[in-house]
């Protein structure tokens, strides 16, 4: 969309006001609203002076829109066009080091240097809650969520109460009446599909409690970013309309299902020799800490991370010359712009030389995998050669997996101490890393079972 055809859409679709939305480091999605009464489109596309007061940094600056990225927002009641749009410090100038969308475009800048385009589908799973609450005090602290189909209202002797609940791990692909939110999910891809975001389809969940899962089709990196982030906007705002709350905190149910987001990465070679296996898995066991601490950015996200574990992060080659990469490792608190840049940033950037071996097997037509290791795997792991010796016998013979990180300080000191991959060619800055990582640190506290109240004051609204 050009300025002119964005001045004639505002006439022609009685626009009131453009909703322009950012993304920084420490925040997904942020936004600043103006009225196009009287507006100089021309003007306003070089940039829109906003005041930051509310935030750390105080300094001036200017939203510059993004044209290409414009939809009609469905939720606010007077005719609004969202655009997304970059954070500069002045108008048609340079974007901050701290903005998210930018930073993913220097990636994806960075993967075509390097001889590579990458497209990325997505699936992401969520909660939707009949009722929340939570909150700490100087005298008391607690959190309480309730839904129509968790497990735990099955012997309740309420007038409601139909027995339709729903167990965990049993509750995937379940029909009505059980699955009660079928026409809800329906009314958010509906909605999404609006806004012009492909949907592959959704189902209900493997958990309880409303546990819903969508997912996206494949698009640029770029476009699948934003498209994530209108899907988060969409669910929050249908289940509101229906008078219920959907959130993306990583785990709100101890024990159950999770709010997972699961990338696909299609990798295509530009050029010969541009994508190989073996360096792109040394790449991310190199940095296999920084791209947790990103991937899981919060204290409740560590619940999860042993299911995510389980089946590695395998690579495989396609028929077409394209390498298929998964990463399983993401939640519901992760900021996809900035995950895909660290990505991107770690697939293109030089292979490590003196690091650690990364173990690799093979798992089919010349695929790698690269095994990873929760706490409970490397124990038994410890107590199989332990066991072996005490016998005089050979320890079994598998690979050693790389150690996961398994907590959010573990991984910011990883991230921390491996920076320097993410912030080679610009891709990051270091500034502004360092930054998000000292905010992430500050956040961090002991976490245990069950999630604590000021994880829920901390990741329920994200």
């Amino acid at each position: 969309m050009t300025p002119e055809q964005l001045d004639q859409t505002i006439r022609d679709q009685g626009i009131q006001f453009l909703d322009l939305r950012w993304s920084t480091l420490s925040h997904c999605s942020l936004h600043y609203t103006v009225p196009t009464a009287g507006l100089d489109v021309h003007e306003s596309c070089r940039g829109v002076r906003v005041g930051l007061s509310g935030q750390r940094d105080a300094r001036p600056a200017w939203l510059i829109p993004d044209l290409s990225m414009a939809v009609f927002d469905p939720f606010f009641q007077h005719p609004t066009l969202t655009v997304m749009s970059v954070l500069s410090s002045e108008p048609d100038g340079a974007a901050r080091p701290e903005d998210a969308r930018a930073t993913l475009a220097r990636a994806v800048e960075q993967a075509r240097v390097a001889g590579f385009e990458c497209r990325v589908a997505a699936r992401f799973s969520f909660h939707i809650f009949d009722q929340a609450s939570f909150g700490t005090g100087p005298a008391h602290s607690h959190q309480r969520v309730d839904s129509r189909e968790g497990s735990w209202r099955r012997g309740r002797d309420e007038p409601d109460n139909l027995g339709t609940q729903l167990e965990r791990d049993r509750a995937a692909f379940c029909l009505p009446p059980e699955d009660s939110l079928h026409n809800l999910r329906a009314e958010i891809v509906a909605a999404l599909v609006e806004l012009g975001v492909a949907v592959r389809g959704h189902t209900h969940g493997p958990g309880t409690a409303g546990h819903t899962t969508i997912e996206l089709a494949d698009a640029p990196a770029q476009t699948l970013a934003d498209h994530l982030m209108l899907a988060r906007y969409t669910a929050r705002n249908v289940a509101a309309r229906h008078g219920k709350v959907a959130t993306f905190m990583p785990c709100p149910l101890t024990g159950s299902q999770a709010a997972d987001l699961e990338l696909t990465l299609w990798l295509r070679p530009l050029v010969a020799d541009a994508l190989a296996p073996d360096a792109l898995l040394s790449r991310l066991g190199a940095s296999l800490g920084g791209l947790v601490a990103l991937s899981a950015p919060t204290v409740n996200s560590f619940r999860r991370l042993g299911r995510a574990c389980a089946s590695g992060i395998p690579i495989r080659p396609r028929p077409d010359g394209e390498l298929e990469l998964e990463w399983p490792l993401a939640d519901g608190a992760a900021n996809p712009h900035v995950l895909l840049a660290a990505l991107l940033a770690v697939l293109s950037g030089p292979r490590p030389e003196g690091g650690r071996a990364v173990p690799l097997r093979d798992i089919a037509s010349n695929g790698r995998m690269l095994e990873l290791l929760t706490p409970p795997m490397q124990e038994h792991r410890r107590s199989s050669a332990l066991r072996a010796a005490l016998q005089r016998e050979q320890p079994e013979a598998c690979p050693a997996g790389l150690p996961v990180p398994t907590d959010l300080r573990t991984a910011l000191e990883q991230l921390a101490a491996g920076r320097s991959a993410l912030c080679a060619s610009s891709v990051f800055d270091a500034d502004a890393l360092g930054a998000w990582i000292l905010d992430r640190w500050s956040r961090t506290r002991t976490s245990e079972e069950p999630a604590t109240p000021a994880e829920f004051e901390e990741a329920f609204n994200l």
